[in-house]
């Protein structure tokens, strides 16, 4: 999970402000937050990301910072 300088969540590939929580890759490590479907399958595409049901994401992840 990324935020801005205004303390907003921050799409996971382009930087900008994610307006809706509806673009969302689950890992195991965290969950990766995207502003449109667009950045989200650009990094699908390059990053080839192990995704796993919203459930098994692990607890903390996103607190810390980890990413995959």
């Amino acid at each position: 999970m990324t935020q801005d300088a205004d303390g907003q969540l921050a799409c996971d590939l382009c930087g900008l402000v994610v307006e809706k929580d509806r673009y969302i890759i689950h890992t195991r490590q965290t969950r990766l937050h995207f502003c449109c479907d667009g950045c989200q399958g650009i990094y699908r595409m390059l990053h080839q990301p192990e995704e796993v049901p919203p459930e098994e994401v692990e607890l903390g992840a996103e607190k810390n910072g980890t990413a995959p």
